[in-house]
């Protein structure tokens, strides 16, 4: 016998299973086709350096968010 939340996991583990092997769609080909494209035209040493910047980046912000959340909270809480 299943929980009602076990149940409901089941359910949308099937919802998520069906939306994963669904054929994509017109528009999902075609997006995949031109990003081969200009994969195949940009060089991987291109791929690299652009991969590590947006790396950097998502990192600087991740740590800004910490550090700006941080600085509110004492600043909102500054006898704690």
């Amino acid at each position: 016998m299943m929980t009602d939340y076990e149940a409901k996991a089941l359910d949308q583990l099937n919802l998520w299973q069906q939306r994963m092997q669904k054929k994509p769609s017109v528009l999902n080909r075609i997006a995949k086709s031109i990003q081969g494209k200009i994969n195949a035209i940009i060089p991987e040493k291109v791929h690299t350096v652009i991969t590590d910047i947006i790396e950097k980046m998502v990192k600087a912000v991740i740590f800004g968010v910490k550090y700006t959340t941080s600085i509110n909270w004492l600043v909102m809480h500054p006898y704690n």
